[in-house]
């Protein structure tokens, strides 16, 4: 999926005077995990909320939930699972 692609800070990346656009599956998926749910306003329930697991352990239903929300904003993954300090998903 092609979006506006953003710097580590979370500005717009210019390239030639223009907002940069090209492939963002990798941008959405780190956003869909670091956000609480309710950051989006146009998809409130969208949110990974991967910092509120910190120092604990994720609920089991928790990869099957993420996977929902990634597919739910277009972005085909085939499984999203966890290995103690890693989230992997695969698309």
């Amino acid at each position: 999926m092609k979006g506006i692609i953003l710097d580590a800070n979370g500005d717009f990346v210019l390239e030639g005077g223009c907002i940069k656009v090209d492939e963002a599956d990798g941008q959405t998926i780190e956003n869909i995990l670091r956000a609480n749910r309710g950051a989006f306003k146009e998809a409130p329930l969208v949110g990974g909320e991967t910092t509120k697991m910190l120092g604990g352990t994720p609920s089991s239903l928790w990869c099957a939930q993420v996977k929902k929300q990634i597919q739910s904003v277009g972005v085909p993954v085939t499984r999203v699972e966890t290995d103690g300090t890693q989230i992997i998903v695969k698309q």
